[in-house]
């Protein structure tokens, strides 16, 4: 019975070390779980990927990132410690940035982003102005342009005129002539920017129209008169080659002028001597007119 008991002893004593050594179950809400690895796919680059000298640069960072600093390197010499970059640079400069930053260890490690380069900035045009703003016929057109390109390259303007919406092929400079236009056409002009490199936007000007040329009278009336009926041909030109109408706007009874501008007067029983005013109006049916006035004194005649 002594021994019975001892062995029975022993036994408690074993399986009792045994459940002493077993390790304890991990729970899902255990405090040991390692943090999640940096995602770094896509990130630590500079953007935006083609700059020019007007751009910000940044580098794209993942959003758990526990940032110290960014250390910007223009052609391989360190410019400045910031966490972006602009102004500092020229076109075709190489630009790259090393990143610091805190592991998972909670260790600063860094990391180089990849290579860009400062690209070219396209030439701007800032204002675009057409004069006179009512040209006629007789008249040139002037294209007045500023420009702008943030690289300071020196820029080249190419144009295009347009009449009533169709191009034309004939002037292609700064000015545009209106000779072989008509009074009512529409003029406008398409200029584009061009600094050697690239194209800048194209800019249309504003519409203008040309105005109506008033016709000019260019005969001198007689200052006597032969014989017993006194004639004068107005002569007229209009540069748009309108059609031309006359008119007495002031004379004596009796005097009259035909659709061509010629006045007749009949003076065989006027009461002599006398003196009249005379009035002429040509007018081109467009708003443009002409005037000229005289003066005829009769003197009565002798014998």
């Amino acid at each position: 019975m002594k021994r019975f008991f001892l062995f029975m002893l022993s036994l408690l004593i074993i399986t009792g070390c045994q459940k002493n050594n077993k390790q304890p179950m991990k729970t899902p809400f255990s405090t040991n779980i390692n943090p999640p690895p940096l995602q770094t796919a896509g990130y630590f680059t500079i953007q935006p990927p083609s700059p020019t000298t007007e751009s910000i640069l940044t580098v794209a960072l993942p959003n758990n990132i526990n940032l110290k600093s960014i250390v910007w390197y223009i052609d391989n010499q360190e410019s400045v410690v910031s966490n972006s970059l602009s102004k500092d640079f020229k076109k075709g400069d190489n630009i790259t940035a090393v990143v610091h930053y805190l592991n998972r260890e909670n260790k600063q490690v860094s990391t180089t982003t990849p290579q860009i380069t400062i690209q070219d900035a396209p030439p701007v045009i800032t204002s675009l102005t057409l004069e006179p703003l009512y040209p006629t016929v007789a008249s040139t057109i002037h294209a007045s342009v500023q420009t702008y390109d943030a690289d300071g390259d020196p820029v080249s303007l190419t144009y295009q005129w347009y009449v009533n919406n169709k191009p034309v092929s004939d002037q292609t400079g700064d000015s545009f002539s209106c000779e072989a236009y008509k009074h009512g056409d529409l003029i406008y002009a398409v200029v584009t920017p061009f600094d050697g490199e690239k194209n800048g936007n194209s800019v249309t000007s504003s519409y203008i129209s040309i105005q109506d040329t008033p016709p000019v009278i260019v005969s001198t009336p007689p200052t006597s008169i032969t014989g017993s009926t006194f004639l004068y041909k107005v002569e007229a030109v209009d540069l748009d080659k309108d059609p031309l109408t006359y008119k007495l706007e002031s004379a004596p009874e009796g005097m009259k002028i035909d659709n061509n501008g010629i006045i007749s007067w009949n003076i065989k029983d006027v009461a002599l001597p006398v003196t009249v005013t005379v009035k002429v109006v040509v007018d081109d049916g467009y708003g443009g007119k002409a005037y000229q006035t005289f003066t005829l004194k009769l003197e009565k005649q002798n014998g």
